[in-house]
């Protein structure tokens, strides 16, 4: 039986509650495992590695450069699955990275995440690492899933509500039928050995009354991406500059920068909003969630193997909601 390659990162799954604060601490990594085995079975051989300690809100480029850099350097034939530990709160942002860029494993990988300390009796984490690998040894399926609680395409899950700590997908996915569309996905690998993300992608919501003048673009800024309301929506009241997304289109163009918007459900009907921005030269990235968005632009503009324009066109791992 090939092994179950297990990735520590962190997280509330790798943390322990004490006096109140939850910080993170290496001796859960392998608490994990022994709750496991004596929860579920003893029957899985896990090789694990401590790859880093970081709680998943500090997470910054580096960290993900580490993970993917590390990623990039073994062979993946020498495992049954690879399942990564995570924190929950920039869980879905990594999910979409690693779905883009490892859309061509032949093995499932899985990252998962815990609500709880494991310390603590009613955490998810053992249960969520159970469900990882009733995907890896049971669901004769490759690809990349995100467990918490539900089992999610790596590229579709959303981040959690801060009220109940639910994730969920962008559009409706079936995760049964999704296990054969992943079984069935044919994708070549991106020409890509290594990953240094010094590029930059500014991300912006749009809330009533924005001032876009707030924005200042750095030097590495390599694009923008605006994440408009549900409708595709976004304000371009030329009457008030500091609030027009027109203006802040213009303004990043004379710098060199693109923009671009992501969400669009559609481009056959659309607001005149929407038309307007994008006839002052906003890009649309069409039934995309703007997490699998920012994840794409970040490999995009990292790399300089796969034009920008056709790696945004492709669906790579059903980031795209066809």
């Amino acid at each position: 039986m090939k092994k179950t390659l297990l990735i520590f990162t962190g997280g509330t799954i790798g943390s322990t509650n004490t006096d109140g604060l939850i910080d993170v601490n290496s001796a859960n990594n392998y608490k994990l495992i022994s709750l496991y085995k004596e929860k579920y079975s003893t029957d899985v051989v896990f090789e694990a590695v401590d790859l880093m300690q970081v709680l998943s809100e500090n997470i910054t480029a580096k960290h993900w450069e580490k993970l993917c850099n590390y990623l990039l350097s073994i062979s993946f034939d020498d495992y049954a699955g690879i399942i990564i530990t995570h924190g929950s709160d920039t869980l879905a942002f990594t999910s979409a990275l690693i779905g883009t860029l490892f859309a061509h494993t032949q093995i499932p990988i899985c990252l998962v995440a815990a609500d709880k300390p494991l310390d603590e009796p009613a955490s998810n984490g053992v249960d969520n690492l159970a469900k990882a690998v009733d995907i890896i040894q049971n669901r004769k399926t490759k690809g990349i899933f995100t467990v918490f609680d539900n089992k999610f395409p790596a590229t579709r899950v959303m981040p959690a509500d801060s009220c109940l700590d639910k994730f969920s997908t962008y559009g409706n996915v079936d995760i049964e039928a999704f296990y054969k569309q992943s079984q069935a996905h044919k994708a070549t690998k991106l020409p890509i050995d290594s990953i240094s993300f010094e590029h930059e992608i500014l991300m912006i919501y749009g809330y009533p009354n924005i001032n876009f003048s707030a924005y200042a673009l750095q030097e590495n800024t390599s694009a923008v991406l605006y994440v408009p309301y549900h409708s595709g929506t976004a304000c371009v009241d030329s009457d008030s500059a500091d609030k027009s997304f027109v203006t802040f289109i213009k303004a990043c163009k004379e710098l060199g920068v693109p923009v671009y918007m992501s969400g669009i459900k559609s481009l056959d009907s659309k607001y005149t909003t929407l038309d307007t921005a994008l006839d002052a030269g906003a890009i649309p990235l069409v039934s995309i969630s703007e997490v699998a968005a920012y994840a794409k632009l970040m490999i995009a503009y990292n790399q300089d193997k796969v034009s920008v324009d056709e790696l945004l066109s492709k669906n790579i791992y059903f980031e795209i909601a066809e």
